[in-house]
């Protein structure tokens, strides 16, 4: 997880929240729902009337009953999509307004009807872990994120989510200075970025355009984590292996968008680098 996210996150964390902030989400959240819950049973009530409709008549008329048959399997997994967004939405909309109860709450909503959502609720489990990295419950985090590891890597090893959630692990892992746990899944993440370029890479058309894009926000991302990977084998004093992942690092930063944090991780490798010189 990159560490100036964390820092951010734990200062939003510190300032005061209004209660009806908190409310405002949980009615985005109830709100969404219900109004799309309602709005796709009458599509799915249209739809169905008029695939019976044309079933009925005699003789059959095959193409309407056969584009409303098909209408009416798409409404059905609408409704999975619009349970989706109503978590998605609302959980987003918590985080920005800095509305850390009703996302968590949200978040374990989410998790506890993983089987309805399209793709499951990884994307909620880092979000409750990310926010147990700001209150400082590493110990918290590690458990949680390592049982969804687990659970995820049945389901799919190549989840794109994995990246993510295996730095996290190893940022908590370093915060405890538990350093040879923290290389284990910060190799774990950097596998998972490599093969997630790999796989934007062989994307076609539109597909390509989109595909750059999120590249582009990654590979900051990526570059954090060989640091933190590099600094983890300072600690254990493998400096052989530091220097070999600092100057990834910094050949990925400079690939990465000019921003802030770009600037800090490759000013934070240089000095590294230069004190690793003779190594």
């Amino acid at each position: 997880m990159p560490l100036e996210q964390t820092q951010a996150q734990a200062a939003a964390a510190a300032a005061p929240v209004k209660p009806e902030q908190n409310e405002l989400c949980y009615g985005v959240f109830w709100g969404t729902l219900i109004v799309g819950a309602l709005a796709n049973i009458a599509l799915v009530y249209f739809v169905a009337h008029n695939a019976i409709a044309a079933y009925s008549e005699h003789p059959i008329n095959w193409l309407p009953a056969i584009l409303n048959t098909l209408f009416l399997v798409m409404a059905l997994s609408l409704l999975r999509a619009v349970v989706w967004g109503s978590f998605v939405m609302s959980a987003a909309l918590a985080n920005r307004t800095q509305s850390f109860k009703a996302q968590t709450d949200i978040c374990q909503w989410a998790r506890k009807y993983r089987r309805l959502l399209p793709g499951g609720a990884s994307w909620a489990t880092q979000a409750i872990i990310q926010r147990m990295l700001t209150k400082e419950q590493y110990k918290d985090a590690i458990a949680l994120g390592s049982a969804e590891y687990e659970t995820v890597v049945k389901k799919d090893p190549r989840d794109q989510s994995l990246a993510n959630l295996c730095s996290c692990l190893g940022f908590a892992n370093q915060m405890l200075n538990e350093q040879h746990r923290a290389i284990e899944w910060n190799e774990k993440a950097v596998d998972c970025y490599q093969k997630l370029f790999v796989e934007l890479e062989k994307s076609k058309g539109m597909s390509k355009f989109a595909a750059k894009n999120v590249v582009d926000n990654l590979q900051l991302q990526y570059a954090q984590v060989l640091a933190a990977l590099a600094t983890s084998y300072l600690y254990t004093r493998n400096r052989v292996k530091a220097k070999e992942h600092l100057k990834n690092a910094l050949a990925q930063a400079r690939k990465a968008q000019d921003s802030p944090q770009k600037r800090d991780v490759i000013r934070v490798c240089e000095e590294q680098l230069g004190q690793l010189k003779h190594f």
